[in-house]
């Protein structure tokens, strides 16, 4: 009961804050200020209830994020801590439980906006039409501010049901199918569906082996993924001329040689692209945001993986796909789906109760 008055209300604003952008029709900044303000608050009672700690490497990460954001006088920047901050909590309230409140408050949510977009008309005024290879493609937004955020808003939901422990009923994998095809076919949103298609093949390819713990090695290639695909979406800014690449991915490649061209890489980024669909989550970060910000953000993703004691198959396919998505939509930042995600590196199952002594952790007094 005790982890429920802090978890529960944690996972909700968490996820009412990523519903208050099309509810609401507010910046997703503004949305961000309650996850902020939840997060801290949670934190310091669990502090003072010492039941939340922090290692000295945690500390010092958490120092330079907010040194960064005060040198840089960029308020939204503190964003960087919050996914310290909620690693750290759901380590220390590392209940599965977790999983099924973000899951069920998760698809309520995305019920409810669904359902009023089809009785009620709610935001039908962000369907739109785009050209596509060669013909013109009607995209329904199902009640979101963009046909592609309704395919993001999905993923949430499908984490949270695929990261379940011990999830191997074939009929609950056919559901999340159906589900996301039919998201698909209203939306039009083709990488997300590919990455959701993905997920769910993997996760039958390894349906044996799902809950054990990946190798070291694999381990390393994870931490470093964010990298390679951060090289991969640099590259694709010289591919403007492919028309293949532009053809696969939608006339992407153009877009991001032309907002590479027009603000081009600096220390502390740019306010040029701050409201401008990218559609590449690391391009967007390098150029809004700057060398210093992206570089700090990559190493609090490597800090993320490398905090999980063990990482099991199933976690892995998913943080793996997470990062891949990235490549072409601006999503990295959205703390809805990057909570699932860390709830799962904390109750693989695979950690031994023992390990959970706090041996090398520190309570702030």
């Amino acid at each position: 009961m005790e982890r429920k008055v802090l978890t529960v209300p944690l996972i909700f604003s968490i996820i009412v804050a990523a519903y208050l952008p099309p509810i609401l029709r507010i910046s997703i900044d503004n949305s961000n200020i309650l996850v902020v303000f939840m997060t801290y608050m949670c934190v310091a009672v669990g502090l003072m209830n010492r039941k939340i700690s922090f290692k000295r490497d945690e500390i010092f990460l958490l120092i330079l994020q907010l040194a960064i954001a005060t040198i840089a006088v960029k308020a939204n920047l503190v964003s960087l801590t919050i996914i310290v901050l909620l690693n750290v909590f759901f380590n220390q309230y590392d209940d599965s439980a977790n999983l099924d409140y973000y899951t069920k408050i998760s698809f309520l949510f995305f019920i409810l906006v669904v359902m009023s977009y089809y009785l009620f008309g709610f935001n039908k005024t962000y369907d739109s039409a785009m050209w596509r290879i060669d013909s013109l493609v009607d995209r329904s937004s199902i009640g979101f501010t963009q046909p592609n955020q309704a395919m993001i808003a999905w993923v949430g939901t499908f984490f949270g049901v695929s990261l379940k422990k011990n999830q191997s009923n074939k009929c609950i994998y056919l559901l999340l199918l159906v589900v996301s095809t039919l998201i698909y076919y209203e939306t039009k949103s083709r990488t997300g569906y590919i990455i959701l298609l993905a997920i769910l093949g993997l996760m039958y390819i390894f349906r044996n082996s799902l809950d054990r713990k990946v190798s070291n090695l694999m381990k390393v290639f994870l931490v470093n993924l964010p990298l390679l695909l951060m090289g991969i979406s640099a590259w694709m800014t010289t591919q403007a001329n492919n028309s293949f690449l532009n053809s696969l991915l939608t006339g992407r490649p153009v877009l991001y040689k032309k907002f590479f061209d027009l603000a081009g890489v600096t220390l502390w980024g740019t306010g040029l692209i701050e409201n401008q669909m990218l559609d590449n989550s690391y391009l967007s970060m390098l150029i809004g945001k700057g060398v210093v910000f992206t570089s700090l953000y990559l190493i609090t993703l490597m800090y993320l993986v490398l905090s999980a004691r063990e990482i099991s198959v199933r976690t892995y396919i998913v943080f793996a796909l997470f990062f891949i998505y990235g490549l072409t939509e601006t999503m990295l930042f959205k703390f809805e789906l990057l909570v699932p995600i860390i709830i799962s590196l904390h109750i693989t199952g695979n950690i031994n109760p023992k390990d959970n002594q706090q041996k090398d952790r520190h309570y702030i007094k």
